[in-house]
């Protein structure tokens, strides 16, 4: 072989890529500093323990330690193995990265559920992380009227957000407040909430304020 190999590539900024693979593989059979070939090619007498070659089915420089070609089969293995490990992973269409592993995790979401099946296999399942819902009803003592009075309260809960319908009451006040007792603490806030209402009183609409306390019992709501 030659002691020296000059090649004169064209200046083409399109094969810059192809270029630069062939003259990484033309490096390595320089290193190498014997034949190359391969695999089948690889030489089979005249060897000597060390004598080195490059196989360029794995692309790589391979040496002979008196029995076999080393390195030959681990790198076939490793390589195989890493692509056997990774998956390209595209997002709409796009692809993001060609040789990836995976990891999943949850969000605020999305729980991820991971588990091994058996030794060649894993399941996968995903479970929305939304708020539950749930619903009840009760019946809630009014305070504020002249005999007090009794209205049945439905109520729906999503997350935090809680939803009440309350059945009509009429009566003659005896405060300038109206009070809802008896909320169940499941829907109770645990800070005290103030909204606008639109509120009725003796045939004139009005605007009241509507508190929410925190507590479990006695007089939680008052208008």
């Amino acid at each position: 072989m030659p002691n020296s190999l000059s090649i004169n590539l064209p200046r083409d900024s399109t094969r810059t890529s192809e270029n630069q693979t062939f003259l990484n593989s033309l490096q390595k059979v320089a290193a190498a500093g014997t034949s190359y070939g391969n695999t089948a090619g690889a030489p089979t007498t005249g060897l000597y323990v060390g004598q080195t070659y490059f196989n360029t089915d794995v692309n790589d420089t391979v040496t002979w330690n008196g029995s076999g070609w080393a390195n030959q089969t681990s790198i076939v293995y490793d390589r195989a193995n890493a692509a056997a490990n990774t998956v390209a992973v595209y997002y709409h269409g796009n692809l993001i990265l060609a040789d990836a592993t995976l990891n999943f995790s949850n969000t605020a979401t999305i729980n991820v559920s991971v588990t091994a099946n058996g030794t060649t296999q894993t399941n996968i399942a995903f479970t929305a992380n939304v708020p539950l819902q749930s619903n009840g009803t009760f019946s809630a003592g009014l305070i504020g009227l002249n005999p007090p009075g009794v209205v049945n309260c439905s109520w729906v809960k999503i997350g935090s957000l809680v939803t009440m319908r309350l059945s009509a009451n009429t009566g003659t006040s005896n405060a300038n407040t109206l009070g809802l007792n008896n909320i169940p603490s499941a829907i109770l806030p645990t800070v005290s909430q103030q909204v606008f209402v639109p509120v009725v009183n003796n045939g004139v609409a009005n605007l009241g304020v509507l508190l929410i306390q925190t507590g479990s019992s006695g007089p939680s709501t008052t208008l």
